[in-house]
C-alpha cells in the first residue's frame, strides 16, 4: 500500500506547504508530480482488474498487421498497442503512453484552477490509482477528457470538439461528453452546425459496432452491478449541490455553465444508478471534474482565513478517506495489491516485450 500513500503525500504536501517560489518553479513542482504518476501507471507489473486482458492484446497483436490490430478494439488503443509491440516496448510502452496522456490532461485542468495542489490531491485517490492503473483504455479517455474541459472556457468549440473525438479512440464511451461542447459560444456557427452533424454520424457509425458487443450487453442489456458505484456517484452529486447552494458565487465564474450542465448529469446519474449500475458509473467517471472544479474554488470563497483552512483540512480527509477505505475495504482492491514494477520481475525483458 505504501507506494499509493507516498504519491498521495506528494499533492498533499504541495497542498499544506505552498511552493513559494516564482511561477516557473510553482509549474515545474507540479510538473514533477504528473511525470511520477505517468511512471506509476506506465511501470506497473500485474496491477490493476484488467491486467490479464491488456496483456493479452500485446500478445495477439505480435502476428496481426496494423489493420487487424485497430479492429480488435478501441482505434487509438490499439494502435499504440501496436507501435508499442513493433518497438519492442510490450505492455510497458502501451502503459507508458496512456500514463503520460492520462496525467497530462489532467495536469492541464488542475492548473487552470485556483488550487492546483488540491485538484492533483482530489484526482489521486480513484482516478489516478484505480482508473490510470486499472482500466487503461477508460484512464487515458479520461484524462484527455480534462485536457478538453481545460479548453471548454475558452469557447474553444472546435479545440473542445477534436480532443473528445481524440478521446473516443481510447474508450468509446467518451464520445457522450459532446453534448457539453455544444453550448460552447463561437462565432462560427454554421461551421459548428457542421461539425456537430459530422460528429453525431461518427458517433452513430463508431457506436454501432459497440452495440453488438458483449460490454454493451453487460452494462445496458444485462445490467451488471457496480460495486461502489453509488458511492462515486455521490462523490459527484455533493460538488453539485455546492453549485446550487452557491449559485450566485459560482455564477461569477467564466464556465458556471459547463458545471451548471455537469451538476444536472450528476444529479440523472442518482436515478440512472439504480439500474444501470455498471454503466452510471462509468459515466459518472467523466463528471468527476466537477469535484475539482468546484472543491478547488470553494476555498477562495471563504473570506474567514480559519474557515477557509477548515475546508481545506475537510476536503483533505475526505480523500484521505476515499484512498484508505478503497485500498483496505474494496472489493477488488486485491488486484492492486502490492503494487510491483517491471523492474521487480525477474522476467521483465518478455514484458517490455524484448
Amino acid at each position: 500500500m505504501m507506494p499509493y500513500w507516498m504519491i498521495f503525500l506528494f499533492p498533499l504536501l504541495g497542498t499544506l506547504l505552498p511552493i513559494r517560489g516564482d511561477s516557473h518553479v510553482r509549474a515545474l513542482g507540479l510538473a514533477l508530480f504528473a511525470i511520477i504518476a505517468a511512471l506509476m501507471i506506465g511501470l506497473r507489473f500485474e496491477v490493476g482488474g484488467d491486467w490479464g486482458t491488456y496483456l493479452l492484446y500485446t500478445e495477439m497483436i505480435e502476428a496481426m498487421s496494423f489493420r487487424e490490430s485497430i479492429e480488435l478494439n478501441d482505434v487509438g488503443y490499439m494502435a499504440i498497442n501496436w507501435v508499442s509491440v513493433q518497438l519492442g516496448f510490450g505492455i510497458a510502452g502501451v502503459n507508458l503512453v496512456c500514463g503520460s496522456l492520462m496525467a497530462y490532461g489532467i495536469l492541464r485542468f488542475c492548473r487552470q484552477q485556483p488550487l492546483p495542489w488540491l485538484g492533483l490531491l482530489i484526482t489521486t485517490p480513484y482516478l489516478l490509482i484505480v482508473v490510470g492503473m486499472g482500466y487503461s483504455r477508460q484512464g487515458v479517455a479520461l484524462g484527455i477528457i480534462f485536457w478538453a474541459l481545460s479548453n471548454w472556457k475558452k469557447n474553444n468549440f472546435f479545440k473542445y470538439t477534436s480532443l473528445v473525438l481524440l478521446a473516443a479512440l481510447f474508450h468509446k464511451s467518451a464520445i457522450v461528453m459532446f453534448i457539453f461542447g455544444v453550448f460552447i459560444k463561437t462565432r462560427y456557427h454554421q461551421a459548428k452546425r457542421l461539425l456537430i452533424l459530422i460528429v453525431l454520424f461518427l458517433g452513430y457509425w463508431y457506436g454501432s459496432g459497440y452495440i453488438t458487443t458483449g460490454q454493451f450487453r453487460a452494462y445496458f442489456i444485462v445490467g451488471y452491478d457496480s460495486s461502489g458505484g453509488m458511492v462515486r456517484v455521490l462523490m459527484n452529486v455533493a460538488p453539485s449541490l455546492l453549485i446550487v447552494l452557491f449559485y450566485k458565487k459560482f455564477s461569477q465564474f467564466e464556465d458556471f455553465r459547463l458545471w451548471l450542465m455537469m451538476a444536472a448529469a450528476s444529479f440523472f446519474t442518482l436515478v440512472s444508478v439504480f439500474w444501470l449500475s455498471a454503466a452510471t458509473d462509468r459515466f459518472a467517471l467523466y463528471l468527476a471534474p466537477i469535484q475539482v472544479a468546484v472543491l478547488t474554488r470553494i476555498p477562495v470563497m471563504i473570506a474567514d482565513p480559519f474557515l477557509r483552512t477548515l475546508v481545506v483540512f475537510l476536503i483533505i480527509l475526505m480523500y484521505s478517506l476515499v484512498l484508505f477505505v478503497w485500498l483496505n475495504f474494496g472489493v477488488h482492491a486485491y488486484s492492486w495489491l502490492p503494487y510491483k514494477t517491471i523492474f521487480e520481475i525477474g522476467n521483465h525483458i518478455e514484458v517490455l516485450g524484448e
